[in-house]
Parts: structure tokens; C-alpha cells; sequence
């Protein structure tokens, strides 16, 4: 049984599509860190940080007391409008999307994709512009 069938076989559309897009995500992030190896990353220092907490991580990961970012992804699922910068976390992964990726929306969460979004407090849907 595929990832889509046990999806659809769900009696919710929604949730059948929060799921599908959920596990295509996963998929692409184990397909990327398959593709970069992950051991080229444990070369990397854990930060860019050149101050006292800086040292204190390099300390600790030579130690092997730190984790490092060494397999955490970092996506976002926004356009690029809060973007997180990573230079300061060289362990860390970022997802890219290719432009035929962007074309198809799939760098969007569900919500931005059904052009609405629920707000919390109001129980109501609103049309985004």
C-alpha cells in the first residue's frame, strides 16, 4: 500500500490531504539528506558564533556533550517572508524548492494552498488577497 492510497482511504478530504502533503514532505527531506550525507555535516563547526557561547558550543560538540544540528531541516513554508537566517548554524539543512516546485506550490502549507485561513479566535474563514 503507497503513501497516496492509505491517504485517499481516509473518509476526510482534508485530513487525506494534510496527510499526503505531510508525507511528501518527509520524503523529500530523506530523500535530501540521503542525497548530501549527513557525514560531510559533522565536519561542519556546530556554530558560526565567534563569541562565548560560540566557543562553549565548539567546545562541547568536540566533546561530543552538544548534538549539533547535524540532521535537523530547516523549510519555509511561508514564500520566504519570515525567513530564518541559517548562516549562523552550519550543521543546519535547509530545504530548496525549484522553481517548477514554486510553480506548483508546493514550498505553501494546505492552508495557503485552499486560499484560506481559519482564524482561532473567531471561528471564521477569511479570503486571503
Amino acid at each position: 500500500m503507497t503513501c497516496t492510497t492509505i491517504a485517499w482511504s481516509l473518509r476526510s478530504p482534508t485530513l487525506a490531504l494534510a496527510i499526503f502533503v505531510v508525507l511528501g514532505s518527509v520524503c523529500q527531506i530523506v530523500a535530501i539528506a540521503q542525497e548530501n550525507g549527513q557525514s560531510d555535516l559533522r565536519k561542519q563547526p556546530i556554530t558560526a558564533d565567534q563569541g562565548p557561547v560560540g566557543k562553549l558550543l565548539r567546545k562541547w560538540w568536540d566533546e561530543g556533550a552538544a548534538s549539533g544540528n547535524v540532521g535537523d531541516f530547516y523549510d519555509n513554508r511561508d514564500g520566504g517572508h519570515s525567513d530564518l537566517r541559517t548562516e549562523p548554524y552550519p550543521q543546519l539543512q535547509r530545504i530548496h524548492y525549484t522553481p517548477e516546485d514554486i510553480k506548483k506550490r508546493r514550498h505553501c502549507p494546505p492552508a495557503f494552498l485552499s486560499g484560506r485561513v481559519r482564524s482561532s479566535r473567531r471561528r471564521e474563514s477569511r479570503r486571503l488577497p
